[in-house]
């Protein structure tokens, strides 16, 4: 897009929102008062990436960003069967009272399908807040002194974001290079 960006972010006005965001660049080295439409930014906004684990799990990950669909679709296949979520999410418009991120539940739904059996719907459980009700537990998982229980051991260690981040760090080598990318080429053990 030439020009000036129209979606470009003017903090001027709210001089702590500005030490907090724009004057935090140098923190992260992430710019952020640049238009995601501009050729400026160097950020995939589309994606497909493929992972072969070893112990032979294959995952296969797509991203399409800055689209009127908000949400995604999992799909987990096992040996006894699949089971398929789609989440379409609210999109952010300013001033519409609307949490971005927030769960849209009719248009959302988790389906088991055994294999060889008839699909089963599986209720949502209700939940208030960005992405799907899940930021609340993440920030009190990181903030509070005492963090709630974890029974479904949802909770990622360090080392599970380590190995994320290498994953990230493959697919970006990957794209550089056009070869598949081994993720112990990265590091050293």
């Amino acid at each position: 897009m030439a020009g000036k960006c129209p979606y470009r972010l003017d903090l001027s006005a709210k001089p702590k929102l500005k030490f907090l965001y724009f004057d935090a660049e140098h923190e992260d080295g992430y710019f952020r008062d640049r238009c995601v439409f501009s050729e400026q930014i160097d950020i995939e906004d589309r994606m497909s990436v493929n992972v072969r684990y070893q112990n032979g799990v294959v995952l296969s990950y797509s991203l399409n960003s800055f689209l009127p669909y908000e949400g995604y679709r999992l799909v987990i296949n096992g040996t006894e069967g699949r089971i398929e979520m789609v989440v379409q999410e609210t999109s952010y418009i300013s001033g519409d009272d609307t949490v971005q991120g927030a769960l849209k539940r009719k248009e959302s739904h988790l389906t088991l399908f055994p294999l060889f059996g008839k699909p089963q719907p599986v209720e949502i459980p209700p939940a208030v807040g960005g992405h799907g009700g899940g930021d609340l537990p993440l920030l009190e998982s990181v903030f509070r002194d005492d963090p709630p229980p974890d029974p479904l051991r949802r909770a990622a260690t360090q080392i599970d974001g380590a190995y994320s981040i290498l994953v990230g760090a493959a697919a970006n080598k990957s794209m550089e290079t056009g070869q598949a990318v081994r993720i112990d080429s990265l590091v050293k053990f």
